[in-house]
């Protein structure tokens, strides 16, 4: 078992989690540590290029819902009538070269990867996809999620089950051979997350670690420069994020990003990295006090830098 693994499973108590109170475990400042340190074992570090690796864990207060176009069906044909959510986790993976361009920070991205996944609680050995109860007489969360992530038919965008107008409309993400949609079974009795490609009878056999590195090469994920859907779905995700890690001149070009927490309605909709260490030790005790369900994303950012001029952003050990 990597670092990665053996440090998730190290977050967990003897209690029984639920669904939500065992991911939101994930935000923690020791499995971010956990990351960069696997991911950067690759990372050059010369006088006249180097790299950083910048790891950052968010969370939206309100999870973006998926509404159908046109009549679709669950797995047991039964009629899928409500919006369904997007995922319980979103990860991204990007790599970018900053270098200087005049008085300014050029920036040229080359790879902006990303795949979602949704959680659930099995006690099953090992589980199997979709990883929850299926309602064979009406189409229930399990099976609606299962049809979204598993056959991706066309769908507008909320932001609520409420919402009224659509973040994006029609939007069409494109199949492909590598996954990008996952189903992700927490065992209570192991404390041991394990991940399964979102399709139905899918034996659930991959660690965190493996969508972790499976991402950065590129064996998971979708490039949101291929599919413009899945572009919008990102950006829809990450717009009311903030990367706090990498430095602004840079993080401000490689994509929008607001300068503050996203509040609406007296609602937090991002929750700052900066505060983290003070929730470590009572994140399920802080997540009892937000009334809606919360979306975890994660962010991992290679930079590489080129020439002396970027020798500020050098990480010092």
């Amino acid at each position: 078992m990597n670092k990665i693994d053996s440090t998730l499973k190290k977050i967990y108590s003897n209690k029984k989690y639920g669904e939500l109170a065992a991911l939101y475990q994930f935000f923690n400042n020791n499995l971010i540590s956990a990351i960069e340190s696997e991911l950067s074992s690759d990372l050059t570090n010369t006088s006249g290029f180097f790299e950083n690796l910048y790891v950052d864990f968010q969370w939206i207060d309100k999870i973006p819902l998926a509404d159908f176009h046109g009549e679709q069906r669950d797995i047991n044909h039964n009629l899928i009538e409500d919006k369904t959510e997007l995922g319980d986790l979103f990860i991204q993976y990007r790599h970018t070269f900053a270098y200087p361009d005049g008085k300014t920070v050029g920036v040229f991205p080359k790879i902006n990867y990303s795949l979602v996944v949704q959680a659930k609680i099995s006690d099953e050995i090992p589980p199997v996809v979709p990883v929850g109860k299926v309602n064979k007489k009406r189409a229930n969360s399990t099976s609606k999620e299962l049809k979204l992530l598993e056959h991706w038919p066309e769908f507008d965008l909320y932001e609520t089950a409420r919402s009224l107008k659509p973040l994006v409309k029609n939007i069409h993400v494109k199949p492909q051979d590598n996954a990008f949609s996952f189903f992700a079974a927490f065992n209570n009795r192991s404390k041991i997350w394990l991940f399964g490609k979102a399709k139905n009878s899918q034996i659930c056999d991959l660690n965190f670690s493996d969508i972790i590195f499976g991402l950065k090469n590129q064996q998971y994920g979708k490039d949101i420069h291929t599919d413009t859907a899945w572009g919008a779905i990102a950006s829809s995700i990450t717009d009311i994020c903030q990367n706090r890690k990498i430095p602004q001149s840079i993080a401000n070009k490689i994509e929008s990003r607001q300068k503050s927490a996203h509040i609406k309605d007296g609602t937090v909709y991002a929750f700052p990295l900066n505060i983290l260490p003070f929730i470590t030790d009572c994140i399920t005790k802080i997540a009892s006090l937000f009334r809606k369900k919360k979306m975890l994303v994660i962010f991992i950012d290679r930079i590489s830098f080129e020439g002396p001029a970027m020798e500020k952003y050098r990480k010092r050990s």
